[in-house]
């Protein structure tokens, strides 16, 4: 682990740092898009922490939320509406999965979702979100096959996405973005090369580049179970 510097007081925001070292407390950094920040760098840690403390395989993964072109309700986004919605479908697709397979007397493995999320504009001005999520690997290991129709985790995510948006579901067809490198399969342990590099990956989210802040609004959520 590398000698860590104190934060660097963040110059549009007086309730933030920036950390600008290659690692957290020995987890890898994206570094070269850094300066990050700090207090997300934190609440990423406390999230994958716990959810490593619940079960002891993990599957995470990341995933982009885009809003459409003339998105008609602005200011869902400013407040952050419309990713309290997505979340809120997200984790009761999650639920009725569960219950119709307790019902259907087939074994169940349950879950909590944790999540962490960041919004931001892009230099285009395209406002989005970057949105990760940890679940029991024992219950889901897999986003499933990104073109099928099929009632998968990304089906799910696009589901969610579109109820929070109001819209169909083929109206959000190419707004939930798999980017490379997108799932992990994490393992409870001190050095899992499997946590190392899904901090590495949402580490920037953390970035301190393509933030705006709107008010007393956040930036950044995270699930506090």
């Amino acid at each position: 682990m590398s000698t860590q510097a104190t934060p660097k007081r963040h110059p549009g925001n007086s309730n933030l740092t920036l950390w600008c070292q290659p690692d957290y407390y020995g987890l890898p950094l994206m570094v070269e898009k850094g300066p990050f920040i700090t207090e997300y760098l934190e609440k990423f840690q406390l999230v994958t922490e716990k959810a490593l403390m619940a079960y002891p395989r993990v599957f995470a993964a990341r995933v982009d939320l885009k809003l459409p072109s003339g998105y008609r309700m602005p200011d869902d986004f400013v407040h952050n509406t419309v990713i309290r919605r997505f979340i809120d479908s997200f984790g009761a697709q999650l639920k009725a999965d569960q219950d119709r397979a307790a019902r259907e007397e087939r074994r169940v493995h349950a879950t909590e979702l944790r999540y962490f999320w960041v919004r931001e504009v892009s230099g285009q001005g395209q406002p989005h979100y970057h949105f990760a999520f940890m679940l029991n690997r024992d219950a889901y290991h897999t986003l499933g096959r990104l073109e099928t129709e099929r009632v998968n985790m990304f089906h799910r995510l696009q589901e969610a996405w579109a109820r929070a948006l109001q819209l169909s579901i083929l109206d959000v067809s190419g707004l939930v973005n798999v980017p490379d490198n997108a799932s992990f399969h994490l393992n409870r342990g001190e050095g899992d090369p499997g946590l190392a590099a899904f901090f590495h990956r949402v580490s920037y989210f953390c970035k301190n580049a393509t933030k705006e802040y709107f008010g007393r609004t956040r930036n950044c959520g995270y699930s506090r179970i």
